[in-house]
Formats: structure tokens, sequence, C-alpha cells
């Protein structure tokens, strides 16, 4: 469902994980991370159709208030992001710095969120990092994507996606379970790995820099 005219603002490695061993993949995240959560009752809302009036009406004034930025539109359908907690803000924060740091050097710049895709088809990373000068509304690819993951986002839904668009790698740092994990591509989707190829951080590094138990 989206309102029309309206869109939001806002080879294989050698240290690869195997894909069919024990270790996590991304199908096997998003299946986890699916199980209904045993303190808090959730849903997924689906809106058939236009959307009615009142719904178009908080859909404007959200846009108004510049408080759609995470909002996204998968393949033609709106996707309402709730606003993220202070926790979620907190950990961005120390990963833009920290991923910052080891980009400069290397040519990298690094962003808060940003429009992965086209207009009719885009997500919104919580950081990226960049080669170039990325200055477009709308970019094509990013090299690593970062995703701060709460629970019963749909953080492992966009791996294809962005493996579709070009991305080199994902860092997810997960709230719920206070984890970091690197994905890497593998020959037709992201593998998990103990490091990514562009920056020197491994795993515990990231862990380290937040605050987390390794």
């Amino acid at each position: 469902m989206r309102p029309e005219g309206d869109e939001p603002t806002g080879p294989r490695s050698a240290h690869e994980s195997d894909i069919g061993g024990d270790h996590d993949t991304p199908a096997r995240l998003a299946a986890r991370a699916s199980q209904p959560s045993r303190t808090v009752a959730t849903m997924k809302t689906v809106v058939l159709g236009d959307p009615p009036p009142v719904l178009a009406s908080l859909l404007a004034e959200l846009k108004r208030l510049g408080l759609d930025r995470h909002d996204e539109v998968w393949h033609g359908e709106y996707h309402m992001a709730p606003a993220a907690n202070i926790n979620h803000g907190l950990t961005g924060a120390i990963l833009a710095a920290l991923l910052k740091e080891v980009a400069r050097p290397l040519d990298l710049v690094v962003s808060l969120e940003f429009n992965l895709g086209s207009p009719d088809d885009f997500r919104v990373p919580d950081l990226g990092v960049h080669r170039g000068d990325p200055i477009d509304t709308w970019l094509p690819t990013a090299a690593i994507v970062v995703e701060v993951r709460c629970p019963d986002d749909e953080t492992y839904d966009k791996f294809e996606f962005y493996f579709e668009h070009g991305g080199e790698e994902i860092l997810v740092a997960d709230l719920e379970t206070e984890t970091v994990t690197w994905f890497v591509r593998g020959e037709s989707a992201f593998v998990a790995a103990p490091r990514g190829d562009l920056l020197s951080l491994t795993t515990p590094d990231v862990v380290a820099a937040i605050g987390w138990t390794d």
C-alpha cells in the first residue's frame, strides 16, 4: 500500500562461513527473528487498495513532521517503520563514529540513514559506507549497509534486496541479543563472516565499541 505521489523523505571470501554448515545465515536469522516474542504480542497490518482517508491523513502528517524518514516502499508497497528508541539511536551514533574513523583513510564516506533504490522500491538502512561522494536522494547501492536491528523489524527481509543492488557487505547490530554479525557476498546471497573485507574491523572490535559482552 502506497499513497500516490507520496514517498518518504528520508568470488567467495576465504573467511566466508559455509552456508551448509552450522553457521548463521540470513535465512536462519530471519526465521529466528520471526518467532513470536514471549513478552510482547506483535502483528503486521496490511491495507489493501488505496489508503482510507484517515490513514492518508496520518501519512501526510508524518511526512510534514519529518517522522517518515525510516519508512520504505517495497515493490510499490508502503512499509511504515515505527520510531526507534533511544538505545537504537545511541548504538547508531557509536557505530557511525567507529566506522568514520576507519573509513576515512580508505576514501570511504559514512552516512546516516539514506534511500537505497528508486522511488518506487527502496530501503532505508540505518547507516551506510559509500564509495565516492553520494549526494543524490536515491542511491543505487552502498559498499556497506548497516542495520541496527530492533525486535520484530524487517532487517533480514532486506538482505535479498541489498544483494540484488550490489551491496558488498552488511553489518547487523542486534539490540535484542546484543550481538554483532558481519555478512559478506557469497555466490548468490550474503553469508555470515567473522569480519568484513573493506574495513579493518572485526566483530569483537564492534562489540567492544558498543559496550556489549562478546
